[in-house]
């Protein structure tokens, strides 16, 4: 069980769990200041800027990591810890061009005109490439091709799709390695095959739940290859090589694959904290959503601190600890346009491991260790071959999550699926909902108030609300606040105030969400994918909107909406709806021209509230990159 205090505002001042008691501060402008994690009573201070941005985080033992910002507010550079640096440069539109490490390695970004990344070149101080990564994109914006040159050897990738945007065959130029997928109306991989002609096939059969029960050699009345069995919540608990055990909130609590075992703990916020595997315990002290510093059992210095950049899932250092003020040997990531990390390199600039993935995050081949501690798109690898997105874990050898979507049918008609099976062009930072990791990059270019005070204390309100029963969710969603609409003001006035970048607006409509979870975690969504500096990006190029249509609403029509309508409650209710538009269709894309775009709240038409922040654009067929068409049941 976990208990809440809040202050007069409605803002979260501690957080009682059985793992630990998280107590938090604010100023006077409502900005977190500190948060003490009660294992260790370790602190985080947190010292902001005039203008809201954070300028410096202090953890209790006085490390010490600084910001910096360029006159519009992007982040412009990093110090770390050890005293190394990060420094950034962008171009005219706001685009990241350039990254820079201490270790003198630089990370090169080029862009397509309609902003979809065209290349990302990893290079050390000699200007020798450690890594290079090219990428083509077809009518509908689904990457084509990517040529990746990783440790001086390179493959070429060819990528196919269905009208669904659904991966349905990588070529890499080896007949014998390439993969064809086939999928079911539900979002289901039904077949897998490799080589042409194929020389392995596997056969995959679902239960009503979507819940895949049987793997099968090369149809699905072939040789059964393992089963796997479910719990009343649809929790994984064995597929044929590990057996998984779930705590009351749904979260993973034990795996035992073989003779290895591996245990876990989360905070209130359902961030893992704690690791137990082999007799060795290993706790994470948080910044918001990222790893801050790693521990052993005892809390006396940390094994590691780490830096992140600007972005969701952004490892930038992992600097080693060796006393209360000194340091051992530094690592430096490298990742691709996906946000995997496929180099590491030391302080000497000499590239120490490479690893190379397949299109679902298996791992080909390198030497990178577990103990990097992120992996495919930047998230965190697992001993037991699973990978940690947060709200749940991710099995790449099948290519989907082991547990329910924690929002459900918001996220989509399989509570399953990974990215709608479209693992090159998506990537999951939370576990919830896909997202488009060159969005978030545009979005993330700055790191301000949304980095800690909403992450820490939205997050909270969000676990809570998700570990909820689907009754007493009912109950809840359907409680007077919500039903005169009060709570969901705050999410409209924040979502706005994120779009136009008042902050203000932000203030005090965070404030006001207290009242009611739903909306919390709506607008955690929301802030969520709009990322650091989301609050002054506005409408710009890269944003990503989203349009439901049907019967009487065609496809390109001029409203769209920059909220995923999977994860708002009542999605007809708060966007205005009208009658005609059926809701069975939803498009996605992203903003590639703002001539004549215009933001305003939904109107409330027949009987709807309306109220979403709603982008009016005067020609959605020229000014939107379509990535993604898909039909939705039940309809919105």
């Amino acid at each position: 069980m976990t208990t809440y205090t809040r202050n007069a505002l409605g803002q979260v001042i501690q957080t009682v769990h059985p793992e630990a008691i998280t107590t938090y501060g604010y100023d006077n402008s409502h900005r977190l200041t500190s948060v003490i994690d009660s294992r260790g009573l370790k602190n985080l201070s947190y010292s902001w800027s005039p203008g809201g941005l954070l300028n410096r985080l202090t953890d209790s033992d006085g490390r010490i990591t600084n910001y910096l910002y360029d006159p519009v507010g992007r982040l412009a550079g990093v110090t770390a810890p050890n005293n190394d640096t990060v420094t950034y440069r962008f171009d005219a539109g706001g685009r990241l061009t350039e990254r820079w490490l201490a270790n003198n390695a630089s990370a090169r970004y080029a862009y397509n005109a309609d902003n979809s990344l065209k290349q990302l070149v990893n290079r050390n101080t000699a200007s020798t490439i450690l890594t290079q990564h090219d990428y083509t994109y077809d009518g509908v914006g689904n990457r084509a091709s990517q040529t990746e040159n990783i440790g001086g050897s390179t493959l070429n990738y060819a990528y196919s799709y269905d009208e669904l945007s659904r991966l349905t065959q990588i070529t890499n130029g080896t007949a014998a390695q390439q993969e064809n997928d086939s999928y079911d109306p539900w979002n289901n991989r039904t077949l897998k095959s490799i080589g042409n002609p194929a020389t392995s096939t596997l056969a995959y059969k679902y239960d009503d739940a979507n819940q895949l029960t049987e793997i099968h050699n090369g149809t699905i009345t072939g040789t059964l290859l393992s089963t796997l069995s479910y719990d009343n919540n649809g929790n994984l608990q064995s597929d044929g090589s590990r057996s998984y055990t779930w705590d009351a909130l749904n979260q993973l609590a034990q795996v035992t694959k073989g003779a290895t075992t591996v245990a876990y703990g989360y905070d209130a916020d359902g961030r893992r904290i704690r690791k137990v595997t082999g007799g060795i315990t290993t706790q994470w002290l948080y910044d918001g959503q990222d790893i801050y510093a790693e521990y052993g059992a005892a809390w006396t210095n940390p094994n590691a601190v780490y830096t992140s950049g600007g972005g969701v899932d952004d490892p930038v250092i992992k600097a080693t600890v060796t006393g209360a003020s000194s340091y051992g040997q530094a690592q430096y990531y490298h990742a691709d346009g996906l946000g995997s990390i496929v180099g590491l390199s030391n302080s000497t600039d000499t590239t120490t491991q490479t690893e190379r993935f397949d299109a679902w995050g298996n791992k080909l081949a390198g030497t990178i260790p577990q103990a990097a501690q992120y992996g495919f798109t930047g998230r965190e690898p697992d001993e037991t071959g699973l990978t940690f997105y947060r709200a749940r874990f991710y099995d790449p050898s099948i290519g989907r999550f082991v547990s329910r979507d924690p929002i459900g049918l918001s996220g989509g008609i399989n509570q399953y699926a990974y990215v709608n099976n479209s693992p090159v062009m998506f990537t999951d930072p939370w576990g919830l909902k896909a997202v488009s990791p060159l969005s978030m990059m545009l979005a993330d270019a700055g790191k301000n108030y949304f980095s800690n005070t909403v992450t820490d204390v939205g997050n909270t309100l969000s676990s809570g609300y998700q570990s909820l029963s689907t009754s007493v969710k009912e109950s809840w969603d359907t409680s007077p606040a919500v039903a005169t609409g009060k709570a969901f003001g705050g999410l409209v006035a924040a979502a706005q105030g994120v779009i136009t970048g008042d902050q203000t607006l932000v203030d005090t409509a965070i404030q006001g969400m207290a009242e009611n979870k739903q909306g919390s975690v709506d607008a955690l969504l929301l802030l969520g994918t709009m990322g650091r500096g989301g609050a002054k990006a506005g409408v710009q190029e890269g944003t990503q909107v989203f349009r439901v249509w049907g019967d009487g609403a065609n496809a390109w029509g001029r409203s769209w909406t920059t909220v995923d309508p999977r994860t708002v409650q009542n999605y007809r209710d708060t966007a205005g709806l009208p009658n005609q538009n059926s809701g069975r269709f939803l498009s996605e894309g992203v903003l590639k021209d703002t001539s004549g775009v215009t933001l305003k709240a939904a109107d409330p038409l027949h009987g709807n509230i309306g109220g979403l922040p709603e982008v009016v654009i005067p020609n959605p067929q020229s000014q939107i990159k379509l990535q993604n068409v898909q039909g939705i049941n039940p309809k919105f």
